[in-house]
């Protein structure tokens, strides 16, 4: 195996291929600490190729080979310094208060220094993460357009059939009334004719009652098949009409009134303040 970094990638790199770890041309986080241990990586070495592959770089060379982990490094190693001196850090006067400003500028600076040794790793795995996505989107889109087609023409069907079927409840369930008033109509009348107008009285006074209809289901149940979910949304007619209680301050209206007459804001409910940061 060739020496130095690019030389250990290259090992990697194999044992990718000889494994079939490789999809698309992208190696998946496991995979590649698989094959530094086969290899037979340090744990700095695993480090550097970490760094090396990320993002994209896999396959890829690297300008200054070696550079981007040593200068991550020695901005770490400036980092823990200057948040060792913050932690220690106490204000009781104006020399320490304006170390302390001294400091924070340190600060600032670091967090620049961290963002600028990051930036190209980091824009090269946000370029490989877009490069994933739209190679993973030309074969799962088509196929959730046609999940969706499929469950779309599944859904009309079921729909069609509850409506059926509900429509067949409610023809069966008039039926029913029919004939219990029928049967009803007929006791008061057998009454009547016995002479017994008290008795037709409660019968015809009494409700109809008639019994539960329910016409099951056709549509077959899937198993593992899709879910249908029914979904209210509103739409408003007259927002004139809308209960308070369903009114929603625009804060950021209100936000700009404030930013602009600060403590000369006057609007009715609301009190302006101001915080230092």
């Amino acid at each position: 195996m060739k020496g130095g970094i690019d030389g250990r990638c290259e090992g990697v790199r194999w044992y990718h291929g000889s494994k079939n770890y490789l999809l698309d041309g992208y190696a998946r986080a496991d995979a590649v600490a698989a094959a530094a241990d086969e290899v037979g990586l340090t744990e700095q070495e695993k480090i550097e190729v970490d760094a090396y592959l990320l993002g994209g770089y896999f396959g890829k060379e690297i300008k200054n080979e070696g550079g981007i982990m040593n200068q991550i490094t020695e901005v770490d190693q400036k980092a823990l310094t200057v948040i060792e001196q913050a932690r220690s850090v106490i204000i009781t006067d104006s020399p320490s208060y304006t170390r302390a400003g001294e400091l924070w500028k340190a600060i600032t600076d670091m967090k620049k220094q961290v963002d600028e040794s990051f930036k190209p790793i980091i824009l090269k795995a946000h370029q490989a993460h877009k490069e994933a996505l739209a190679q993973r989107a030309k074969i799962f889109d088509p196929l959730d357009k046609a999940g969706r087609s499929v469950k779309t023409g599944m859904e009309s069907y079921d729909r069609e059939q509850e409506r059926i079927r509900q429509e067949e409840e409610r023809r069966l369930r008039e039926i029913a009334r029919q004939e219990e008033e029928e049967r009803q109509l007929a006791e008061a009348l057998e009454a009547e004719r016995n002479g017994d107008k008290e008795e037709m009285e409660v019968i015809l006074e009494a409700p109809i009652y008639v019994p539960p209809v329910i016409v099951p289901k056709t549509t077959p149940k899937l198993q593992g098949g899709p879910v249908y979910r029914t979904i209210w949304q509103f739409r408003i007619t007259d927002a004139q009409k809308i209960p308070r209680a369903y009114l929603m301050p625009d804060e950021v209206k209100i936000g700009g009134v404030v930013r602009a007459l600060k403590e000369a804001t006057n609007v009715p409910g609301v009190e302006a303040y101001s915080t230092r940061v």
